[in-house]
């Protein structure tokens, strides 16, 4: 493939003089069209990471690629990836480069051909660790499995690819050591490297690192990446057989170890990054679970086979372990020994010898919190709890025998809501499953106004409102929206009356960022400013979100929302979280407005602050906010109301921080002998448990077949389909392939698609009679089929006594039966797409 001469030569000319892309277009190893851009000038290196920075080159990109496509390409999207690494290396290079010959053989060559490649971009870039690094990186180098504990910004990732750049080249040299020994052997040590991450938002920063050090090498090491929400063709195994650094999710590798396409012994290194999080139903634990299977085998003897012979070396990196649930320092001990032998892990790494090397680097976030007085209930308050109230007296006596908890808009009541949610399933009730809806949407409005304004909150309801498809409505449905109307006629002369609130919270906020942003136009630069605002919802990010856009007083303020994968329109997909942190690391956006998605990992030099605002967390969760700010003097703010118990939970945190830190010590100075005992009884221990809930559940499915569970909606009840019609594609996605089912539902095709892997997600399926969402339809092989969320239907058993028993279930993995996996032969249905606009995706 080749850029045409038109194109090469109109980029050409818009960048900067000695800066040019390469005509051909190559194919990577996943099979995405790349093409190079050649520098052989600093001044250009210089320019190009200004224009990166300010979204120039990006604006350049697109439009002169998408020139002729037509005006309605507004749904394309861009995203440009270049690491500091990457601008300072170049930089470097060229540094001893004859800068006046290159641009003379520049000029000559305008609008003639793009010019040479003056970078060897094969040449090794050698990594260099700091005193500290070389430190916690000695015992991995040993082959020992271990955790690496450091604080945030201290480089593990770094100490991370030392480990695997030594891995690979011992492997490699045994290889070599094999080979002239046996010349006529084939067997070649295992060479495989997986780094494994908890959010799809880490995956290419991860992968950026790796290939940074390691793609360039001159011995040559192949690094991918793959996570559930990225294109790709191929399967784990064929992906693991051609790389030798693979970077991926923990749920890819938990899948393709079910489905027995790869064994843990495919690989000799697991980095798990945050590594705190291998515990009860992670999937890193269910990761070390088949690693500790192997290891001791089904009668858990230690004899070594040749399969435990090949486990794999595992390292964890940290910056907080965490005391989970401990009230003492015996029990924060105990969890971080539960962690240890989770992780089969010989040694607890940190810092000892080089500390204060440590702490130059790594610097002092300093740590403010400010509670502020609750405000006096108002005309909102005051409507949408009578609205509730009246909600609530429609609910029938059996959900409202335990009474109803008084924090609306709280935690609790919002459990109390998810209670009744599933027992209006067991229970069958359409009228009482619709009347908790319309209560969690009241309820998120309350939350949406205590954080922010009015206006967000009556936006969230109205909207909620406005879905509603009143052809489907039944008369509880009728005596809802009356409701709603009442309220909002109320609501809009009360406002029209009074105003917009204050909101001392949301003020002390504006405070703080104007506090920020000057203090940085003050030091040099208003460009300087970055930081990040962690709120509790992504309904609370876009309500936030939308206040700091209108605020004329904070027009220097450039934000974008960070929220999970997740399922609901308000999720964004593993790209679009990777542009919005690509423009932060850039420059163009300047907050981010983050839920919990943000926490962790996210690396941003620059991050100079993070305000904390109404999330209440543990001891790792503040540690790991804090630890977004890079700055060396940056400030980490909390803002909460009094009624929240946030600060109070922020100042027993640094109480937790410091328990765990006299766990650690207290944890490494135990006897070796002692350590492996503790160790080796509690592998056994969690071993025995998870054969216990092993050899529970398949009785639990042996005793219920497919053919024996139906499905209904769990709105209005209706039957949707049976259990002996659903199908599984690749362990995850559960499709229907009865011909009647498409008479249930409705689906309308989004205009732009999202992709998960080789399957393309083209629409929303909803229920024909009641309008409740069911799942999505995928195009899968060329066919498209309906696939349902479990968590979206009701599931009837018929049990051995002729009776039935009526289940809710959250995800696929929970439900009590088997599933037979998809055979494409098995359906011929073709679905029709209904032009609904009310499903519009985009």
């Amino acid at each position: 493939m080749y850029l045409t001469n038109a194109v090469s030569i109109s980029l050409f000319q818009d960048l900067p003089e000695g800066a040019a892309f390469s005509a051909v277009i190559q194919e990577t190893k996943d099979k995405l069209p790349a093409c190079k851009l050649r520098v052989s000038q600093k001044s250009a290196a210089d320019q190009i990471w200004e224009d990166y920075g300010n979204g120039k080159l990006r604006a350049i990109l697109k439009e002169k690629l998408l020139h002729g496509i037509g005006a309605d390409n507004n749904h394309l999207k861009m995203s440009i990836h270049i690491m500091a690494e990457e601008y300072e290396w170049a930089c470097k290079t060229l540094a001893g480069s004859n800068s006046t010959e290159l641009s003379d053989e520049t000029q000559k060559m305008k609008k003639v051909r793009i010019p040479p490649v003056f970078l060897d971009k094969s040449a090794s870039r050698k990594l260099e660790l700091r005193s500290y690094q070389q430190e916690l990186s000695i015992p991995a180098l040993k082959g020992n499995n271990c955790i690496i504990c450091a604080p945030t910004n201290s480089g593990k990732t770094y100490v991370a690819l030392a480990i695997a750049i030594a891995h690979l080249a011992e492997l490699r040299a045994k290889a070599a050591e094999n080979k002239c020994r046996t010349p006529a052997s084939t067997s070649i040590p295992r060479k495989k490297v997986l780094f494994i991450v908890n959010k799809v938002n880490l995956v290419l920063q991860q992968r950026q690192r790796f290939d940074y050090y390691l793609s360039n090498r001159v011995d040559g090491h192949d690094v991918t990446d793959i996570s559930g929400a990225n294109a790709q063709d191929k399967q784990l195994d064929e992906i693991t057989e051609e790389n030798d650094v693979i970077v991926l999710t923990a749920q890819i590798l938990v899948d393709a170890l079910k489905s027995r396409r790869v064994s843990i012994t495919d690989y000799s290194l697991l980095i798990f990054d945050e590594c705190h999080h291998t515990d009860k139903g992670h999937p890193y634990n269910d990761i070390m679970l088949k690693y500790l299977g192997i290891k001791y085998g089904s009668r858990g003897g230690q004899e070594l086979t040749q399969e435990r012979q090949n486990l794999p070396q595992i390292i964890g990196l940290t910056a907080s372990l965490g005391v989970g649930k401990a009230k003492s320092r015996i029990e924060a001990q105990d969890h971080i020994l539960q962690l240890c032998s989770n992780l089969d892990c010989s040694a607890i790494v940190t810092v000892e010898k080089h500390k204060k090397d440590l702490q130059g680097f790594t610097g002092r976030c300093i740590r403010t919190c400010h509670e502020i007085a609750n405000g006096e209930t108002d005309y909102f308050d005051e409507i949408m709890n009578a609205v509730m109230v009246n909600i609530e007296q429609m609910l029938p006596r059996l959900s409202r025998r335990n009474g109803t908890p008084n924090d609306r808009g709280g935690q609790q009541y919002q459990q109390w809501l998810k209670e009744l949610d599933r027992d209006s399933v067991t229970h069958k009730s359409r009228e009482q499953c619709t009347l908790v809806q319309h209560l969690q949407v009241y309820n998120t409005a309350l939350a949406i106004k205590k954080c922010c304004r009015v206006k967000d909150a009556l936006k969230y309801v109205t909207e909620f409102h406005d879905r509603q498809r009143e052809d489907k409505f039944k008369d509880i449905d009728r005596n809802l929206r009356a409701l709603y109307q009442k309220a909002r006629e109320d609501l809009d002369l009360k406002i029209k009356e009074k105003g917009e609130l204050r909101n001392p919270k949301l003020e002390a906020v504006a405070s703080l960022l104007k506090q920020k942003y000057q203090a940085c136009v003050e030091e040099g630069g208003q460009q300087t400013a970055k930081g990040m605002l962690f709120t509790k919802t992504r309904e609370s990010t876009k309500a936030l979100k939308a206040w700091l856009d209108e605020n004329p007083d904070l027009r220097f303020i450039r934000a974008e929302r960070l929220v999970g994968t997740g399922k609901g329109e308000d999720g964004m997909t593993q790209c679009q979280q990777e542009e919005v942190i690509a423009n932060f690391r850039s420059g163009r956006v300047n907050l981010l407005v983050s839920t919990t998605v943000g926490e962790e990992g996210i690396d941003i030099p620059d991050c100079k602050f993070v305000i904390r605002y109404d999330v209440r967390g543990n001891e790792i969760a503040s540690v790991q906010s804090r630890g977004r700010v890079r700055d060396r003097e940056g400030q980490y703010e909390v803002v909460a109301g009094k009624e929240t118990g946030v600060i109070e939970k922020e100042n027993l945190n640094v109480i937790r921080e410091e328990m765990m830190e006299d766990a650690i010590r207290e944890v490494k100075a135990m006897n070796v002998d002692e350590y492996k005992e503790k160790i080796l009884d509690l592998q056994r221990r969690t071993i025995s448990q998870r054969q216990r809930k092993e050899t529970i559940k398949k009785y639990e499915k042996s005793k219920r077949h497919q053919e024996k569970v139906k499905l209904f909606c769990r709105k209005c009840q209706v039957f949707a389909c049976s259990g002996i019609s659903i199908r599984c594609i690749k362990e995850a996605h559960h499709v229907v392939i009865d011909q009647d089912f498409p008479s249930k539902f409705y689906f309308k095709k989004s205009k732009s698609p999202r992709r998960i892997n080789d399957i393309e997600l083209t629409g929303p399926l909803h229920c024909q009679d009641c309008d409740a969402e069911w799942g999505v339809m995928l195009k899968y092989k060329s066919k498209e089929l309906p696939c349902i969320k479990a968590s979206c239907f009701g599931f009837e058993f018929e049990e051995e006594d002729g009776g039935t028993k009526t289940f809710s279930f959250r995800k696929w993995k929970d439900v009590l039966f088997n599933v037979k996996g998809f055979d494409p032969s098995e359906t011929q249905t073709e679905f029709v797409s209904l032009d609904i606009p009310e499903l519009s995706l985009d």
